[in-house]
């Protein structure tokens, strides 16, 4: 019997949407897992299959979702659908708001459209789409959280770990290699 983390549960659902991205992109299964990971929790807060919180830009086409976040600024000025609460956290300022998000049809469709918006709007971490590391400290912008590369990192560690546990689960036994041979 295998017991199944939430780590583990996340890249086993998720793996083969991750690596059918990876082969047409190629944006590497590590950086995809890392920050659908990072944005949804582990695939715990991904409504409408939302896995990135890519935002809808217009709010108006029948695509989008009003949802809560939280967003860090350094200026207590920004405008959104709603605004919920604004505090000053050291120099940022913390907001909580609704803000519309892109609904989408599938994870696969959720994973195409975020190596689309890397590779047209992040061209600094597009060149590193096979070096997880070199990405993540080369997508500033991204995320508004102070803590974003951090976070990316560590999670980084623990989806290797779990990556290489599936794909060793995804190889006959030994016994099974060479039950023919009986």
């Amino acid at each position: 019997m295998v017991l199944l983390t939430i780590f583990s549960e996340f890249v086993t659902s998720m793996f083969w949407y991750a690596k059918t991205v990876e082969q047409q992109t190629g944006l590497s299964v590590e950086i995809i897992l890392t920050h659908a990971a990072v944005e949804s929790a582990w695939g715990r807060k991904a409504p409408r299959f939302n896995y990135f919180g890519i935002k809808d830009t217009d709010g108006i086409n029948g695509n989008e979702q009003l949802l809560n976040t939280i967003e860090y600024h350094d200026t207590p000025c920004w405008q959104y659908p709603e605004t919920i609460r604004i505090v000053k956290t050291g120099n940022k300022y913390r907001y909580t708001v609704k803000d519309y998000f892109c609904a989408y049809n599938s994870p696969l469709d959720s994973f195409l459209h975020y190596s689309k918006i890397i590779e047209n709007r992040y061209p600094s971490a597009w060149k590193h789409r096979c070096y997880p590391e070199k990405y993540f400290k080369n997508i500033k912008g991204y995320a508004t959280s102070p803590t974003a590369q951090l976070l990316h990192l560590k999670v980084l560690k623990i989806i290797k770990k779990e990556i290489y546990a599936f794909q060793l689960l995804q190889r006959p036994s030994i016994c099974e290699e060479q039950s023919w041979q009986f």
